[in-house]
């Protein structure tokens, strides 16, 4: 499950880092955008309130942590179900993973974690009892916390390969938890939606809007339509007060008898607008974008992404994360394939993707979990049939801050500098609280060759000023500001001298 409101700098998801409804708290810092090798960095900690007071509160800090790009790595997590879709939060400290079984039962398996996800879990059964059938398959499931109250959203229907009712027995069944999510014994509700609006209901997504109002999505595997839930009195209201609103897609390559309709979704918001990224079945795989440009009140616009670059295959589900200051996409598909996509800039803009092929202990991947950072590593875990791994992206293996410094536990940290060239995220977490972080991009460059000569030094009224001849100004984007004997400062490489007087400038690289 992942949904997420861009703001700032910072996204914090569902307790986890990458993927909130809201910011629940920023703890702000502020750094160099550019540096060049060897040159000080200094950070500026503004965190306070939530975040934490200097000798009170630990603020950790991560000068190269992980970030979305190449292949990660995955390990298989032993003793524990797989299944069909998972989620996973983090409550009094310890973190739960939920996993919807794969069969006719209708059973969750919950696996307690402790205080890290490396831990070797614990895992409970939890069996849903619905009225409906007896052969029943739990798919899509979403954790949300309100009022300090757990809830669990799960979608249930027939089985997919039961085309004689395609609709009939689909519903969306509410757990909630009255004593956190130690609880083995939630409270069980059914909402009992129309049958009508559900053809195999595979994944669904609870959000709340600034207002604090509550919306539910849930994709249609069985053909490309997207059904909004509105929790007019709440989550915890009477079913008869949500309302649900199917939106269609028509896409020219759905085939009743087959599964390439939605397969999984994530959701953001970005200036305002929710946006809904799903994954198709069809072949070749594609994406499909919809856009509540007037609110989930309203159909959405609906835009065909394709296949970016031919990265999917058969894509079983997809997760938005903001990777520090760039916003990207994650999916997975059954031939065990990762698709890394990046946006351009906006949810709107240009993808490109990049898929890596036979990621060790993939298995059929079928949903992922929310992505997450802890101590400098970014999280996920993949829920497969049979399985459940967990997909990490690691920091570099070898330090490139000099002096060597390794995590600083104070809340001004020591300056330092980088000793190579690239690309680094630096994360802040208070008291090791993953709600707590908030992440920052520097761009490292090598400095100029040597300095900028000019020759000849002198020159007559109306000449150009030439002479510039260090490779290393074109090398290093170098853009130069003149400042002229009147006191006015002129930008170009070459300007014509005006009245006499001493010519000055400097280089300054972008």
């Amino acid at each position: 499950m992942k949904k997420g409101e861009v703001k700032k700098n910072y996204i914090v998801f569902a307790g986890l880092l990458y993927g909130a409804i809201a910011i629940h708290a920023q703890c702000p810092f502020t750094g160099p955008d550019t540096v060049c090798v060897g040159q000080p960095v200094l950070l500026m900690n503004w965190s306070g309130g939530p975040c934490g007071e200097e000798g009170v509160n630990t603020h950790k800090w991560f000068y190269e942590s992980a970030t979305v790009e190449g292949m990660p790595s995955a390990s298989v997590i032993t003793g524990v179900n797989g299944g069909w879709f998972l989620n996973s939060a983090k409550d009094n400290g310890n973190y739960y993973v939920f996993v919807t079984g794969a069969g006719l039962t209708p059973y969750l398996y919950r696996q307690k974690y402790g205080n890290s996800v490396l831990n070797s879990p614990v895992e409970d059964i939890l069996q849903v009892q619905v009225a409906a059938d007896s052969q029943y398959v739990l798919e899509g499931i979403d954790l949300v916390k309100d009022d300090d109250v757990w809830y669990a959203f799960v979608v249930g229907t027939q089985p997919p390969w039961n085309l004689s009712k395609p609709h009939k027995f689909s519903d969306v069944l509410r757990l909630r938890f009255t004593q956190g999510l130690e609880d083995l014994n939630p409270e069980i509700t059914e909402l009992s939606l129309p049958d009508s609006l559900f053809f195999f209901p595979h994944e669904i997504m609870i959000v709340q809007d600034d207002n604090g109002h509550w919306y539910g999505a849930v994709a249609n595997e069985k053909d490309t339509s997207l059904v909004v839930l509105d929790f007019t009195q709440g989550l915890n209201g009477l079913p008869s007060s949500v309302i649900a609103r199917r939106y269609g897609y028509y896409d020219a390559t759905y085939n009743p008898s087959g599964s390439n309709g939605l397969s999984g979704f994530s959701m953001i918001k970005e200036n305002g607008v929710w946006h809904v990224l799903a994954s198709s079945h069809a072949n070749p795989a594609h994406l499909i974008r919809f856009d509540f440009v007037h609110g989930f009140g309203q159909p959405p616009v609906t835009t065909d992404l394709g296949n970016p670059d031919n990265s999917m295959d058969h894509t079983e589900d997809v997760a938005f994360i903001y990777d520090c200051n760039y916003l990207m996409a994650v999916t997975v598909s059954d031939d065990n394939s990762l698709t890394l996509l990046k946006f351009d800039s906006t949810v709107t803009g240009t993808l490109h993707g990049e898929k890596y092929a036979n990621i060790p202990y993939f298995s059929g991947p079928h949903g992922m979990s929310d992505i997450y950072n802890e101590n400098g590593y970014i999280y996920s875990f993949v829920c497969n049939t049979n399985s459940v791994s967990l997909m990490k992206f690691s920091p570099p293996a070898q330090s490139h801050t000099n002096p060597l410094i390794l995590n600083p536990d104070t809340f001004a940290p020591p300056v330092f500098s980088y000793n190579a060239p690239g690309r680094y995220n630096i994360n802040l977490m208070v008291d090791n609280d993953v709600s707590k972080t908030s992440c920052h991009t520097v761009f490292v460059m090598n400095p100029p060759a040597k300095p900028i000569d000019i020759n000849p030094r002198w020159v007559c009224y109306g000449e150009k000023i030439t002479g510039i001849t260090d490779s290393s100004v074109n090398a290093y984007r170098a853009r130069f500001e003149w400042t002229f004997p009147d006191g006015s400062t002129h930008e170009g490489r070459s300007p014509l001298a005006g009245t006499s007087g001493i010519y000055s400038f400097r280089n300054v690289y972008d």
